[in-house]
Formats: C-alpha cells, structure tokens, sequence
C-alpha cells in the first residue's frame, strides 16, 4: 500500500497585456487582474501487487483539489480598450479510481 500527499503553493500573481499601436508611439498597458494566492492538495492511496491469475493488479483511490479550492490559473484584464476581461479557472475537487492490470508480471 502507498500513500501519496502532496500540496502545492503559488503566491498571488499578476500578468499585464502591453502592446504598441501600429506606429509605435508609444506603450499601452492594460489592467492588471491579480491570481490569488492559494493552496492545492491531492491524494492518492494505491494497493499494489495483487495477483490476478498470471498478472498483477493495482487499484488505486485519487482525489486533487481536495479542498475544492476556487481559483484562477491565469487573467487578463483588456479594460476599456476593449471592455474584455479573460480568465482561466482551475479544476474543481475531482477524485477517482483507477485500475491497472501489469500483464506478464508475477
């Protein structure tokens, strides 16, 4: 049996848009939308080596985000110029199984 915890970290983030108009008179910048930080946990629990005729099986029992934690990967603010904001959100809490047959294995 193996037990895996892990739990990752990212400090609040930001990201700027900056683009020059076709003459190139000078920059403009657009909003800055910051990314939270935050704390993602994931699990997973696995039961190896079990004999199934000639093979071996492994189950395993998964679970990210176990906290449900809401947050963006990625933003970015288009302000006025084009009255748009972008964002790209992270999974939600997902957990699973999964199952492996190691054929040939004994």
């Amino acid at each position: 049996m193996t037990l895996n915890l892990n739990a990752n970290y990212q400090s609040e983030t930001a990201a700027q848009a900056l683009s020059t108009d076709s003459y190139a008179s000078g920059p403009v910048i657009f909003a800055q939308l910051p990314n939270n930080k935050r704390t993602i946990v994931n699990s997973r629990l696995s039961f190896s080596d079990m004999q199934v005729g000639s093979s071996k099986m492994r189950v395993s029992v998964w679970g990210r985000n176990l906290f449900d934690t809401d947050y963006r990967e990625f933003s970015l603010g288009f302000g006025a110029s084009l009255g748009l904001n972008l964002a790209q959100y992270g999974e939600p809490r997902t957990y699973g199984v999964d199952f492996a047959v190691l054929l040939g294995e004994k």
